[in-house]
């Protein structure tokens, strides 16, 4: 299931920027009734942003917890957390965060 994650990406320097959001990152969406839905996005993106700029993006994403609603036109926020998988497909997603490996 694609999740579209929309993101407001500022620049306020003098030159312009390049920025990356890598595979894996992950997006929390804000707390709904059904509560909180986190997102990882499945692709690395880069994008330059102007300087002294604001550009609106859209990155694809797949839902973290299976038994939570798909989030749709909620707001939401990055997280430091990045989804460790090396398999984006959504079953594969919630296999991993159902049964999550330890290494010791």
């Amino acid at each position: 299931m694609e999740i579209q994650v929309g993101i407001t990406l500022d620049n306020k320097s003098a030159n312009e920027a390049t920025v990356r959001i890598p595979a894996g990152s992950i997006f929390e969406v804000a707390k709904t009734e059904y509560g909180v839905q986190n997102v990882a996005i499945v692709s690395d993106h880069f994008f330059k942003v102007p300087a002294r700029s604001k550009i609106k993006v859209i990155v694809v994403g797949r839902c973290l917890n299976r038994r939570r609603a798909e989030p749709k036109s909620v707001s939401g926020r990055v997280t430091p957390f990045r989804y460790a998988g090396n398999n984006f497909d959504q079953e594969s997603i919630w296999h991993k965060t159902l049964s999550p490996q330890t290494s010791l």
